[in-house]
Parts: C-alpha cells; sequence; structure tokens
C-alpha cells in the first residue's frame, strides 16, 4: 500500500508543476521508505572471453609426484614494481597448474627479493640488504621488529595455457633502488602429492638495469651443510628452506632478534649456533637463544659441534668461502665465535678486551691477522690434525700375526711410515704406540680391553726392529687366553706430536687385522659403520685425544659387556647407575642427543678422585642432532640396520647398578668400597633400537618381546615387508 501511495503523491507533484502557477523552487523532501524487492532482472549478455579456457573445457592433466621450480627472468622497472617469471613442474617435468584444479596438488611459492652490497675494500664479499619485511612479535608478546622475510600483496598471473608458466608480481613496491647493483629473487615452493610435501628453493640473480651480473656472495654452501644436514630445512616446521643462498637474502645484517637483540646476520648467528656449549658467552652461564617461528625461544647453548668447531673449512667452502675465513677477518664474523672478547672500552667481566686494544672498525683486522705462516696466523691457529699446512701423515700397517692358537703369545709384524718413507721409532720413539686385541669376531665379549702400549709411558712387551728400518716386531706380554675360540682381532694406534702446535697430534688410521686362534681361516667381524660416512660430518672421525679413528677399532673397546663404571661420579651414596657404553648403545644414544627421553651422561677424562668424586660428566643429552635421526644409513654400512642381525651375538649390558659400601655414607665424599648390586641386559637388536627409542614402555616391549631363551621376536612386526618395517619406519620426506 505505501508503494502506491508514493505513486499517487508523485503524479499529483507532477500535475501541479504542469498545470499550476510557476513558482521557486522548494527544499528538497525527506526521502521516502524503501519499497520491498522487486523481481530479478534479466540476464545482461555475456562479455568478452577471459584470459585461459574455461573450467568446463581445460582438460586435467596427470601429474606425479615432486616439483621442480625454475626462474626465467626477474625485472624491476622504473616505479619499483618487481616481477618474476618462473616455471613448475612435477618430478617428471609435467607442468603444474599453481591452483591444483588442472593437475593434482596446488603449489605455494612465497618471494624475497634484496640487494648485494658491492666487496668491500678489503676485498671481502659485499653483503644482502632485504627488501620484503614482516612485523615479528617477541616470546613474551612485549616487543615488535620488522625483520626480513616474504612478500605479501603480489598476485599471480599464468602465462600461456597449461605450460606451468607464471609471473609473479610483488605486492611490496621498492624504493631507492640501484638499478646497477646485483638483485637477487628467491623463492621457497611446496606441494602436497599423496600425503607427501614437497619442497623447492630457487634464487635467480640479476641486475635491474640490464647490465651482466659480476657481483655475488658465495661463501658457504648448501651442500657443505648437507654433509651433516640430510637436508638442511629450517621454518615452516622446519621443512621450508633449505638452500644457504636463500637463507642469506634474508639473515642479513640488518637484521636482529625480537627477543633478545642478537644479530640473525647468517654468519654471525651460524658461527654461534656451530660452537654452542664451547661459546666463551655459554661457559660463562649465559645462554645462546634465538626466536622461532612461533615466537618461543630456542636455546642453542648445548650444541655440539660434530667435529672441530675451529675446522672453518667445513662449511665454506663457496668459490669465496677460503678467502673470506682466511683473509677478511672483522669483528662481527670473528667476535661470534670468540664472543669473549671486546672490541670497546667496556665490557662485562666475562670478556676480555682485545689484545690490539679498542677497534673501532675492521680496517686494520687483516695487519695482525694474516691468513697462515705464523703460530698466530689464522689458518695456523684454527687448524686441526687434518688441515694443518704441510702435516705430516703417520702411516702403520700390519703385515702379518704370529703365534695366535689359545695360550700362544702373539708376535705382530708392522710397518711405521711418515710421509710415505720409513720411520726409525726406535731412535725417535713415537709419542705413543699401543696394540689391542679382541675377541671372538661373532662379538667382542671382553668387559675391560685387552691393551698393550708399546711406546709411551708404561710400555711392555718387546718391540724390535724386523730386518730394515721402518719393519718391526711386537712380541705380547702375556698369552692369549687358553679358552679363546674362533677369530680375534688385532688392532694399533700411534701418533707424534706436533712440536710447535703441542695440541695437535698426527696418528695413523687404526689398522685392524683378523687371526684364527681356533677357527680354520680368519672370520673378520661384521662391517655396522662406514668411516667415510661418518666423516661426511665429523671430518675427521677421533676421540680420546685423536688416535682412535675407526670404528672398527672403537668397538673392540666399546663391547657388549662395557659399562662407564670406571668414569661414572663416585659419591658415597647407596646406588649409582653406569650406563653401557657399547658402541651400537652409545652411538645411538649420542646422535639421538636431545631427543633421547631418559637423557644420557657418561663419566669423561679424568675419572673420580678423592679430590673430585664426580669425576668428569659428560651430558650427551643436549646434543642436537643436525639431520633426521630416521636416516639410519646415513652412518651404517649398507642394509647393517636391517632386521634380522647376524647371529651369535650376545646380549648388551644396558646398565650396571653399583652400591657405595662404606659406612656411614657421608654426602659428597669418595666411595672406597663398591660393589655391583644388579645388572641389566638387553638381546641385541633391542639394545640397538632402544639407543634411540629409550623410552621406558619401549624398552619394556623389547623385554617383552624376548623369549627367556634369549630369542627376539622383532623381526615379525619389523622385519622386512612387515607392518612396522624397519626400513619403512625410518623413510624420509622428499
Amino acid at each position: 500500500m505505501t508503494i502506491w501511495k508514493n505513486a499517487l503523491l508523485g503524479l499529483f507533484l507532477a500535475s501541479a508543476g504542469v498545470y499550476g502557477c510557476e513558482g521557486p523552487v522548494g527544499p528538497p523532501g525527506l526521502p521516502g521508505e524503501t519499497g520491498e524487492a522487486g523481481p530479478p532482472g534479466e540476464n545482461g549478455e555475456a562479455g568478452p572471453p577471459g584470459p585461459g579456457v574455461d573450467a568446463a573445457t581445460r582438460p586435467f592433466v596427470t601429474t606425479g609426484a615432486g616439483l621442480k621450480l625454475s626462474i626465467q627472468n626477474a625485472a624491476i622497472d622504473q616505479g619499483g614494481v618487481v616481477t618474476v617469471s618462473f616455471t613448475i613442474t612435477d618430478g617428471a617435468g609435467v607442468p603444474l597448474d599453481l591452483h591444483g584444479v588442472y593437475t593434482t596438488g596446488a603449489v605455494a611459492p612465497k618471494f624475497v627479493v634484496s640487494w648485494l652490497g658491492d666487496p668491500l675494500t678489503s676485498g671481502a664479499p659485499g653483503a644482502y640488504t632485504a627488501y620484503t619485511l614482516q612485523n615479528y612479535k617477541s616470546a613474551d608478546g612485549t616487543k615488535n621488529a620488522m625483520l626480513p622475510d616474504s612478500d605479501t600483496g603480489g598476485s599471480f598471473a599464468e602465462v600461456g595455457e597449461g605450460q606451468g608458466t607464471y609471473t609473479y608480481t610483488f605486492g611490496t613496491t621498492l624504493s631507492n633502488v640501484d638499478g646497477s647493483k646485483t638483485h637477487t629473487v628467491g623463492v621457497w615452493a611446496s606441494r602436497t602429492f599423496q600425503g607427501a610435501e614437497y619442497v623447492v628453493n630457487q634464487t635467480f640473480d640479476f641486475v635491474p638495469d640490464g647490465s651482466p651480473v659480476t657481483n655475488i656472495r658465495d661463501i658457504a654452501t648448501t651442500a657443505a651443510c648437507n654433509q651433516c644436514h640430510n637436508p638442511l630445512a629450517q621454518h615452516e616446521d622446519g621443512t621450508q628452506r633449505r638452500e644457504v643462498k636463500l637463507c642469506v637474502l634474508c639473515h642479513t645484517q640488518q637484521a636482529s632478534d625480537v627477543s633478545n637483540g642478537n644479530s640473525l646476520d647468517l654468519g654471525v648467528m651460524i658461527h654461534k649456533i656451530h660452537r654452542g656449549k664451547t661459546l666463551p658467552s655459554v661457559v660463562a652461564g649465559m645462554k645462546y637463544e634465538l626466536t622461532e617461528d612461533d615466537a618461543t625461544l630456542d636455546d642453542h647453548s648445548g650444541t655440539w659441534f660434530p667435529g672441530a668447531v675451529q675446522n672453518c673449512v667445513m662449511c665454506h667452502q663457496g668459490t669465496q668461502g677460503k678467502d673470506a675465513w682466511q683473509k677478511y677477518p672483522t669483528r662481527a664474523y670473528c667476535g661470534s665465535c670468540h664472543d669473549g672478547t671486546s672490541f670497546t672500552s667496556t665490557y662485562p667481566s666475562w670478556q676480555h678486551l682485545h689484545p690490539g686494544g679498542v677497534q673501532n672498525d675492521d680496517s686494520i683486522c687483516w695487519q695482525c691477522h694474516i691468513p697462515q705462516g705464523t703460530q698466530n696466523a689464522i689458518v695456523n691457529s684454527h687448524a686441526i690434525s687434518a688441515t694443518m699446512p704441510n702435516a705430516p701423515v703417520i702411516d702403520i700397517a700390519i703385515t702379518s700375526v704370529q703365534s695366535t692358537a689359545p695360550g700362544d703369545v702373539p708376535i705382530v709384524h708392522f710397518t711405521v711410515t711418515k710421509n710415505g718413507s720409513a720411520l726409525d721409532i726406535l731412535s725417535t720413539p713415537l709419542a705413543s704406540m699401543s696394540v689391542v686385541l679382541a675377541g671372538p669376531t661373532t662379538d667382542y665379549t671382553q668387559t675391560e680391553p685387552i691393551q698393550y702400549t708399546i711406546q709411551g709411558s708404561g710400555a711392555t712387551g718387546t718391540l724390535a726392529q724386523d730386518g730394515q728400518v721402518g719393519s718391526y716386531t711386537y712380541t705380547f706380554p702375556a698369552p692369549i687366553d687358553p679358552g679363546a675360540t674362533g677369530t680375534y682381532a688385532i688392532g694399533m694406534e700411534g701418533w707424534i706430536n706436533d712440536p710447535v702446535y703441542t695440541s695437535l697430534r698426527y696418528a695413523s688410521l687404526n689398522p685392524v687385522v683378523y687371526v684364527a686362534v681356533t677357527d680354520q681361516f680368519a672370520a673378520p667381524r661384521r662391517e655396522v659403520v662406514d668411516r667415510t660416512k661418518c666423516n661426511s660430518c665429523h671430518y675427521d672421525l677421533n676421540a680420546h685425544g685423536g688416535g682412535r679413528r675407526s670404528p672398527e677399532y672403537c668397538v673392540m673397546c666399546h663391547t657388549s659387556n662395557k659399562v662407564n663404571d670406571q668414569r661414572v661420579a663416585r659419591y658415597e651414596v647407596a646406588d649409582t647407575t653406569a650406563n653401557s657404553v657399547s658402541f651400537q648403545v652409545m652411538v645411538h644414544k649420542i646422535h639421538r642427543g636431545n631427543q633421547l627421553a631418559q637423557g644420557y651422561v657418561l663419566g669423561g677424562y679424568p675419572g673420580p678422585t678423592q679430590s673430585n668424586p664426580g669425576g668428569t660428566p659428560i651430558d650427551f643429552g643436549t646434543v642436537e642432532f643436525p639431520g633426521n635421526q630416521k636416516a639410519c644409513w646415513a652412518c651404517h654400512s649398507g642394509t647393517s640396520y636391517m632386521l634380522p642381525l647376524p647371529g651369535d651375538q650376545i646380549p648388551v649390558k644396558t646398565a650396571q647398578v653399583l652400591q657405595c659400601n662404606d659406612a656411614p655414607l657421608v654426602s659428597g665424599q669418595y666411595c672406597t668400597d663398591r660393589s655391583v648390586a644388579n645388572e641389566a641386559y638387553l638381546a641385541p637388536a633391542g639394545a640397538a633400537c632402544t639407543g634411540c627409542h629409550d623410552a621406558q614402555s619401549t624398552v619394556a616391549h623389547a623385554q617383552i618381546m624376548t623369549s627367556q631363551q634369549g630369542v627376539e621376536s622383532c623381526e615379525t612386526c619389523h622385519g622386512l615387508g612387515k607392518q612396522w618395517d624397519v626400513q619403512a619406519v625410518h623413510t624420509l620426506p622428499p
């Protein structure tokens, strides 16, 4: 009714305007009430066709697993607008639809762009500055900071149809662009296919004015990182960013941690993380923490570098890497490892002033810190035995062994060379040389190693020249056990000390030979760990002062029956648990580190004394393994980690409880009388697997699944092709 009333009123007023006298225009009337919606109108004519093909006619393309991304070009126009052209395909090269409509699995790329400064006057590579920034919050939510990160607000456009080619236009408009500088676009992208996430990183260098790229930054490489990290992966749940060339685009000198101000410059941050527990600041009682993606703080103070942290060449493998650490010392980068050194006149008590006094800039660092040639030169002061310039090579080789039957006194024939030439060790003895006997090779059984010193403190037995200089015999001071059976192993170690750098030892690789005791032919022990694989991360595997360099030799002492009873703390307390140092238990636990449910502490050297009953405890529960711990093959030789294990292996002593018999027990005092209260054992497979999977329930599972006769049923469920096949459950993400 209201609509009609308004309509009649309108007609009346219109009539008055036509037929009445013309007067001045009145003020506008009050707005009328909104009427009810009318029926929908007819559809308009179809507009012109848009880009691409209608979803109903564009065919779906079958694709496979994987993700490849290639950047074809990048440009910055006069207005500061950045565009990137790129192509995406599956692992076999089949083009992908970015949005996952016409192919399986959408692709999610994120972009960053940074510019590279010119080389410094010293010749050192220039540093990146990022254009794209995002807001980050501190762990407690009280602080904000704009830090380099991916671009936001950009747009994608498909080029052509079904070719997998796109352009991305940045949402960030750049200002103050120097078109003559090297610029780098980085992208990280992911695609999920059949439940697996595939990740790719790419970078593209260009000069906006079209000039050729001549200025680059290439210090550390992804390949060098992936010697330990398998693979390098950070951010977005530790999966997305995997290339050093990408990392350096955001981890620039302009970036600092929102929570504590720690520098996020890649060189500074990585040096500190890798030095970890030996950072002077950490040794002084402080922490080295960084804010993670979820705004929580991650403490890197317990990080163990898997080799000698001063071995700069381990990571610096880029085209500029060697020169960077040798020739271009700086306060920021050198001071990140050596953070106990202050370059200013005001510093906390745990620091000391640089020996050369206050340093206001880096301009004269190189005058004192020359690359090499003197004791304090950079290369020399950072050297380890394996990297010291002109380091001598000592080689001990066992040529034969006589008298190896039960009750016989063995005679070992061996040679010693230095840099390939025969070495007269009778006139110039080695600093140390010894021999180890272990058996049988089916599984070494001794609780304590049978070891004799040939040269050095406490030498026993008889050393003699065997014909010409460089060839020798060593006669054991005691016979082989009359009850010995099977095959035994004989190994040796020996080294010389550097006359100037007294902390450096140049040690031979450990020769190990196998001799028949009661077997008709010698049967070598199974190979479980590959030293070459160890050295991928450890660079030069060595322990106990540097003389023990081969897993084949290590396992002769770290036997299934060996526990840490001689080094564990010796206080006057009712019970003390000595953990296993059997090789399969110890190495698994050390590498599992901070992921262990029950931790792992061993007594180190020196052991407990009357004046120090606690000895030297080493907490391996803080170790941060740098890769994916599922990768058993990263250390194991062949398929030695697969079930079933070879037969004839003995149970592993996983722990020994020691009771102190002193009376009364006085807190903090040294226990003079200690005995074994009880011992725990696990069958071989259970011991190895619970070295990593050490939750009490898992240990109980291994115990329950072992018969009273010591037979393990692990293979039933964890054998090849079974429901929880070892290989299948340890599969790494792509």
